[in-house]
């Protein structure tokens, strides 16, 4: 009885997983309004009533999938930067977290800009619900920073100002991956990211020779 209603779940979740992500390439691929939830249950092989049963719109599926994603983003990169020790291996762990989340995840690029950068447009519980998880995103960089220019490992900055500088920084590295992936790979992005924040803020420059080539 139990495995019975465990592998129902476990089926219910592969289904729910299965439509969101045929949604997330949609809205990428199309934008808002661009596609009908006819379309998504072809692309995800459901029928409409299955769609149906489990999100009652497509602003619905839209709120819970920007929500969703910009959760994982946040526990992801948080989780890998309590990994660390130092201060200068958690913004290492940052950066790269960061960068790699979206790198796995291209289809959300567009989906994350076009509601942290824009005006609110369709689907205001979806921006208010990113802007909450980026806000808990920069205020954990922040609490990194300033312990960072407390023990005297980072230079005598205003904290929210580098925290605004190293958000608009990796920002700006996946935002340039929109239109196609990087022509450089992942790791020297991640090379050249860290050079130009960290080797900017470390009171002792770290003794990396990094080749961006």
């Amino acid at each position: 009885m139990d495995k019975a209603i465990s592998r129902r779940a476990e089926e219910k979740l592969n289904r729910i997983n299965q439509i969101r992500d045929t949604a997330e390439r949609l809205f990428a691929q199309k934008g808002f309004f661009n596609f009908t939830m006819k379309e998504l249950a072809r692309k995800a092989e459901f029928a409409l009533g299955t769609i149906y049963s489990y999100f009652q719109s497509k602003s619905q599926l839209y709120d819970t999938l920007i929500e969703g994603k910009t959760r994982e983003l946040v526990n992801f990169v948080s989780e890998q930067v309590m990994s660390e020790t130092t201060i200068t291996k958690q913004l290492e762990k940052f950066i790269e977290a960061k960068l790699t989340f979206f790198h796995q995840n291209p289809d959300f690029i567009r989906l994350y800009f076009s509601e942290t950068y824009t005006a609110p447009g369709q689907s205001q519980p979806a921006v208010f619900r990113l802007q909450q998880q980026r806000a808990a995103l920069s205020a954990r960089l922040t609490e990194i920073l300033e312990r960072g220019i407390k023990d005297g490992t980072l230079i005598p900055v205003d904290a929210k100002t580098l925290t605004r500088v190293l958000m608009g920084l990796t920002d700006g590295f996946v935002f340039s991956w929109i239109e196609a992936v990087p022509e450089k790979s992942l790791a020297i992005e991640l090379k050249i990211a860290k050079h130009i924040f960290l080797d900017g803020v470390l009171l002792k420059p770290r003794a990396v020779k990094e080749d961006y080539l």
